[in-house]
């Protein structure tokens, strides 16, 4: 089996679809699966990627790599001709096709390639489909846009995968056939290094510091957690990440004079993210919506605990699991929350003892490849007709 995975960017400044597009290929890798990984990139942003490269290659990823076309929203749309020319060339020399994200020219030159020569189009569409995406389109016509494509994307592809039954119920998808949940892989089970968090029981002597690491974006409810701590006396915040509404966020926090319990780390490299995960007691994420949570899911990797809003995807297993606490985005409800773990240590080491077993069970990379393979298997083996 000879797979190639599209993406529009492995640029980590993005968001989590970059991350996730290499987690898929070197977790295939790990069942066997014989793949290539096909992308644009920016000049000058090898170092950004280099991580990514290095890990694909040393897993015997095939990579090919493509200018941007020229333009301001080349990057933000995944607009690459050189990309488009080289799928309609050699997509046939693979037996099926993944393609990542919705709302990018890569994904739908992939969709053409594919089906000009019979081969079997796989998309992830990393959220494109929910409700929240689409009803948060920035423009009229791009509204129109996206409605279009949608049903462009249910006639010709041949499944869709989806990262949690949240973003299926959100993608309306419940009922659709080609629609099948397969969470993302998020570490490698084999190299990771699981170390069992000690977490201190005098909350005098270490005040219960809760981290943020992301896009520093409106949806992602960063305000509350400030908002929280003027009701949390003692907690502090780190908050990891770049994104246009910093200088917004620091003014709120002198508003509600918790500057100095505030501390600002700026983006962390794929490479430094683990060393954050331990250095908080639990993660806190209280987006109004994620599809899936891939933040959250690291975290439990790292043996750090989680408290996410209800809305993101991964709550319901972790919920399940006991490894996080799930609160209402709202500034009191958190603020609760961080009082309660503040004082009760207890309660804090019970949710981080179950994080890596809940990780190795739903986000390694051994899970995702076997689920993944599955439907695959699927699409290239007809069925017994008997």
């Amino acid at each position: 089996m000879k797979v190639l995975f599209v993406s529009s960017g492995l640029d980590p400044r993005t968001g989590g679809t970059a991350s996730a597009a290499v987690s898929v290929c070197l977790a295939a890798r790990r069942v066997g699966i014989q793949c290539d990984i096909a992308f644009p990139m920016q000049p000058g942003t090898e170092d950004l990627i280099g991580g990514f490269v290095a890990d694909l290659a040393r897993a015997d990823v095939g990579i090919h790599r493509f200018p941007f076309a020229e333009g301001s929203r080349a990057v933000r749309w995944g607009v690459s001709h050189d990309l488009g020319r080289w799928l309609r060339a050699n997509v046939g020399d693979y037996d099926l096709i993944v393609a990542h994200s919705m709302w990018v020219l890569s994904t739908i030159q992939a969709i053409r390639a594919a089906k000009k020569v019979g081969r079997p189009i796989v998309a992830m569409p990393h959220e494109g489909l929910t409700r929240f995406d689409m009803g948060n389109a920035s423009s009229k016509l791009l509204g129109y846009a996206k409605k279009a494509l949608r049903g462009y994307y249910l006639r010709n592809l041949d499944r869709i995968i989806l990262s949690s039954d949240l973003e299926r119920r959100e993608s309306l998808l419940s009922d659709n056939p080609k629609a099948v949940v397969v969470r993302h892989p998020v570490f490698d089970e084999v190299s990771h290094e699981l170390i069992k968090r000690l977490v201190g029981p005098d909350p005098e002597w270490s005040p219960l510091t809760v981290g943020y690491i992301g896009r520093l974006h409106p949806k992602k409810n960063i305000g509350l957690l400030i908002d929280a701590l003027d009701m949390s006396p003692g907690v502090q915040l780190v908050i990891a990440g770049a994104g246009g509404i910093e200088e917004e966020l620091k003014e709120r926090a002198d508003r509600r004079r918790v500057t100095d319990r505030v501390r600002w780390a700026g983006f962390v490299q794929a490479s430094d993210r683990e060393s954050f995960f331990r250095s908080v007691d639990i993660i806190a994420m209280p987006s109004v919506f994620e599809c899936f949570g891939l933040v959250a899911a690291e975290a439990l990797a790292a043996g750090t605990p989680v408290l996410l809003s209800p809305t993101v995807g991964v709550a319901e297993d972790i919920e399940a699991a006991g490894a996080g606490l799930i609160v209402p985005p709202r500034p009191d409800a958190l603020a609760a929350a961080f009082r309660r773990l503040h004082e009760d240590r207890g309660e804090l080491a019970r949710y981080a003892g179950r994080t890596q077993e809940t990780a190795l069970r739903f986000y390694s990379f051994a899970a995702h490849g076997q689920a993944l393979r599955k439907v695959f298997e699927e699409l290239l083996i007809p069925a017994d007709p008997r």
